[in-house]
C-alpha cells in the first residue's frame, strides 16, 4: 500500500484519503502549536536550544505521525565542531523533517532558502523569524556574510543545508544542480556535504497531497573540500558532488525505466 503509483481499487482510495486527512489536520495543528511558541522565542534567542527543540521536535513528530521509517549511513561523517554546506537532491517534502531530525542532533541545522519563502503563511514567518537563511538573489554577498559569521561563532559546528536541484524530481532521476550554492561554499571555504535521500517520494509524490507511510533512507558522504577550487572549476566542483550525491542513491531509475512511457 506505499506505492503511490498505478491502478488502485476503490477501498485503497478510501484508505488513502481518510489517512491523508488525519495525516494533514494533525500535522497542521502541530505546526500551528509550534509556530506559536516559536514565534515570541525565535527574535529573543534564535539560536538557543529552545527554538532548536522545537524544531527537532516538529522533525520527528511529522515522521512518527506519518509513519515514516528512517535509515542513514554515513552520520559519522559529520563531525563536531565542524562546519558543513549539505548538498542533497530533493523528492518530496518529506527531505526536510528527515534531514532535519538527522542532522540537526547536537549541532545548529540551517535552511537556506529563497527570500519568496518567508511570504508563505505560517512556515514563511515561522522561516523568516528564526535564524535560517533567506537569501535574495540580488545580495549574495550579504547571504555569504551570514553563512561565515554563523560559522565562525558556534563551537558545535553549523549545517547549511541547501537543494542544488532547485526542485523535487518526480522520477527519482537526479536533476541538473543550480551553481548558487556552490559560489556559497567557494565565497565562505566551508566544505560541502553530499547527501543522497531515497524512499522520500513515496510518502508525498510531487504534485499530490497524498501522505502515504513508507521508508526513506539517507547516506551521507564524505566532505568535499573547497580549499583551492577557484570559481573557474567550479564546473568539476558541482559534477563531483553530484557524483558522490549519485553514489548514495541506490534507487536511480535505469535507462528502461527512464524510457518508459
Amino acid at each position: 500500500m506505499t506505492d503511490p503509483t498505478g491502478d488502485r481499487s476503490a477501498l485503497w482510495w478510501a484508505w488513502a484519503t481518510v489517512r491523508t486527512a488525519g495525516c494533514w489536520a494533525l500535522l497542521s495543528l502541530l505546526t500551528v502549536v509550534c509556530a506559536v511558541l516559536y514565534l515570541p522565542a525565535a527574535p529573543i534567542s534564535p539560536e538557543g536550544r529552545f527554538v532548536r527543540g522545537i524544531e527537532r521536535f516538529w522533525a520527528w513528530f511529522i515522521l512518527r505521525g506519518s509513519n515514516v521509517k528512517l535509515s542513514v549511513d554515513g552520520l559519522e561523517q559529520v563531525r563536531k565542531g565542524s562546519s558543513y554546506i549539505v548538498m542533497a537532491n530533493h523528492r518530496s517534502m518529506y527531505d526536510i523533517p528527515a534531514l532535519h531530525y538527522l542532522l540537526g542532533r547536537d549541532r545548529d541545522l540551517r535552511w537556506v532558502g529563497k527570500h519568496e519563502l518567508t511570504s508563505v503563511p505560517v512556515f514563511g514567518w515561522v522561516f523568516g523569524a528564526s535564524r535560517h537563511i533567506a537569501i535574495d538573489r540580488q545580495n549574495r554577498p550579504r547571504a555569504v556574510e551570514a553563512l561565515r559569521r554563523a560559522a565562525a561563532e558556534s563551537a558545535a559546528g553549523v549545517t547549511f543545508v541547501i537543494m542544488p536541484e532547485g526542485t523535487r524530481s518526480r522520477d527519482r532521476r537526479l536533476l541538473p544542480f543550480k551553481k548558487g550554492g556552490f559560489h556559497l561554499a567557494i565565497d565562505t571555504g566551508l566544505p560541502i556535504l553530499p547527501v543522497g535521500i531515497a524512499g522520500s517520494e513515496r510518502l508525498m509524490p510531487k504534485g499530490t497531497w497524498w501522505i502515504l507511510p513508507g521508508a526513506i533512507h539517507v547516506g551521507v558522504r564524505p566532505p568535499v573540500s573547497v580549499a583551492g577550487c577557484s570559481k573557474d572549476r567550479l564546473e568539476e566542483l558541482v559534477e563531483r558532488v553530484r557524483a558522490e550525491v549519485r553514489s548514495a542513491l541506490p534507487d536511480l531509475p535505469t535507462d528502461s525505466e527512464r524510457s518508459a512511457p
